[in-house]
């Protein structure tokens, strides 16, 4: 509110066109959209920064959760899914950030990935999200199964 009414209060000074107020009109202009700026940054970027490190630390907790759980359905393709996750960075986004060049059977198979870091991290997200996607399949068809056996 402070910050609004600053800046409403000076903005009369933007628009003056006495040469007593030129001398004012460089201060006034960085207060004005210094303030104007930073009022946006603390209302409007820093919620929203702070709503999504909540977000990404729920989600860094569920991940501990699955990966130490004790309960076998849980922590089994937690597992599997982050071995995948660690191989597939491994063989398609860690050479190409270390030498520059991907692994020469790799390059074969992909040849998108001589184009630099964001190809080979783009084929990286894929890769992942195709693996995710299997390894939650392959979950719910294994649990879906478990529960069928069981009533049977």
């Amino acid at each position: 509110m402070t910050t609004l009414t600053t800046v409403l209060g000076l903005a009369p000074l933007l628009y003056e066109g006495s040469s007593q107020a030129e001398f004012l009109k460089p201060t006034v202009i960085t207060l004005v959209y210094g303030l104007g700026f930073g009022m946006l940054l603390v209302l409007f970027i820093v919620p929203s920064l702070m709503a999504m490190q909540g977000d990404v630390g729920a989600m860094v907790q569920s991940a501990k959760r699955g990966l130490s759980s004790r309960t076998r359905a849980i922590a089994l393709p937690t597992r599997v899914a982050a071995l995948g996750l660690v191989g597939l960075f491994a063989v398609i986004a860690a050479p190409v950030m270390w030498t520059g060049a991907p692994l020469p059977a790799l390059a074969g198979v992909l040849p998108m990935l001589n184009a630099g870091i964001p190809a080979a991290i783009g084929a990286f997200l894929a890769a992942a999200f195709l693996w995710l996607v299997i390894v939650y399949a392959v979950t719910a068809l294994s649990v879906g199964f478990g529960k069928r056996a069981a009533r049977a």
